[in-house]
């Protein structure tokens, strides 16, 4: 039974808040803390994905780690400085950061057409796979992410992982891709910018913009 407990443990709805936080300056730059708070949080997502994304799961905690841990001696504001900082592709917090990056960028490629579509989640996680991480991905990576696909659950039941209320639901993983949009967009920019990114380009509208505008632009260009 959902109880008040459960709901203030488990909501989706803390996504929100936390990436409400993660104010990008006017030059571009994501705040570094609140940025890697923000995102131990999208864990919950990856959680509803079931047993089977474990791999993915584990990427992204590794990741957020490994840029706490790269900035213990740089103390860098915001996550540009500090791969600036490192001044290394093959860095730890560049590495790090560039991983997260495409995870993200595969989370909201899947989110936006689950919201947006009517298509089953196999099929958006498919589609968002396709143009985010397998090209990044070894035939061996490959392998196994899909065996994790064949657990993935259905549309309904993945909702509800996330609240138990199915509008509440899309409703509050829409307004995560809208303030996940911003701070994924500056990042992306800067990657691609350094040359420090060339296989995951993904599909989503990657300028910044009116959060609104950017959310109906995705769902007419998914209607086409």
């Amino acid at each position: 039974m959902w109880n008040k407990k459960n709901e203030e443990k488990e909501d989706f709805g803390i996504i929100v808040i936390l990436w409400k936080q993660v104010t990008v300056k006017e030059d571009g730059k994501v705040p570094l803390e609140p940025f890697l708070t923000a995102a131990k949080e999208v864990l919950r997502v990856v959680d509803a994905f079931g047993s089977g994304f474990r791999i993915v799961k584990n990427d992204i905690a590794g990741n957020i780690k490994k840029l706490y841990r790269a900035n213990q001696t740089v103390h860098a504001e915001t996550l540009q400085e500090l791969i600036i900082a490192e001044n290394s592709p093959d860095g730890l917090a560049t590495v790090a950061l560039l991983w997260l990056k495409r995870a993200f960028q595969f989370i909201a490629s899947f989110l936006r057409r689950l919201v947006v579509t009517d298509k089953s989640l196999e099929q958006c996680v498919t589609e968002a796979y396709n143009c985010t991480l397998r090209p990044c991905h070894s035939a061996v990576i490959q392998k196994v992410f899909w065996g994790g696909v064949k657990l993935a659950p259905s549309r309904e039941r993945f909702y509800r992982k996330l609240h138990p209320d199915l509008n509440i639901a899309k409703a509050k993983i829409e307004e995560f891709l809208i303030e996940l949009h911003d701070p994924l967009c500056c990042i992306v920019q800067f990657f691609f910018q350094r040359e420090l990114e060339d296989q995951c380009w993904g599909d989503e509208v990657y300028q910044r913009k009116d959060s609104s505008e950017w959310l109906k632009v995705s769902c007419e260009q998914d209607s086409v």
